[in-house]
């Protein structure tokens, strides 16, 4: 698994995810490296220090690489509110996935919801709201 820190010309910043370098590398010469949240095909690496992933963080990555995209329901930001619902009972549990912000992770911590952030970092307006 080889994982990038990635940033549009916009200031999102996400991961990038890849079998090994080598996918990645093709994906960037390719053009088709965009942002997840603006689309933009404008992206760098960004420097990082290089911090290790535990083996723990590790399993949980490869757990959730391994469900298919139509095993979960993408709810964008609406993520933390479904999330707290589910627990507190008011909404069926099921499989989501979405975008979170500081106050959101605040928010699920206090309530105890249990969450993997997956690397994308929420630092501009919803995919939909671009359109």
């Amino acid at each position: 698994m080889f994982i990038v820190d990635l940033e549009c010309c916009n200031g999102h910043q996400f991961e990038g995810w890849y079998d090994d370098r080598a996918e990645y590398e093709q994906i960037r010469a390719d053009g088709d490296l965009t942002c997840p949240l603006c689309e933009t095909d404008d992206v760098r690496r960004r420097l990082t220090t290089g911090a290790a992933k535990t083996s723990k963080t590790r399993e949980k990555q490869e757990r959730y690489n391994e469900i298919p995209d139509h095993e979960y329901e993408f709810v964008g930001k609406s993520f933390a509110d479904r999330a707290i619902a589910m627990v507190e009972g008011r909404e069926a549990p099921a499989p989501i996935a979405g975008l979170i912000n500081d106050e959101d992770t605040e928010r699920l911590k206090e309530k105890g919801v249990r969450h993997f952030p997956m690397g994308v970092v929420d630092t501009g307006p919803d995919p939909e709201d671009i359109h």
